[in-house]
């Protein structure tokens, strides 16, 4: 999946991707072969999710693990 969109929210990097997330079987994201603990986003839609700390991921492709 590619990062469509990436805001900085409280210490916090909100990160919109191109293709919902995938609904069971990972508990993490990696993003040049780091493994980043992801936060649930609420009501922000199927395709967003959160990590601590600011990154910038432009261009940058998630998968999950």
């Amino acid at each position: 999946m590619r990062r469509l969109d990436c805001i900085e929210i409280n210490g916090k990097t909100l990160m919109v991707l191109d293709h919902d997330l995938p609904s069971t079987g990972w508990r993490e994201l990696i993003v040049d072969g780091t493994k980043y603990a992801t936060i649930p986003v609420m009501d922000m839609g199927d395709n967003s999710i959160a990590i601590d700390g600011i990154h910038d991921f432009t261009g940058k492709e998630v998968t999950f693990a």
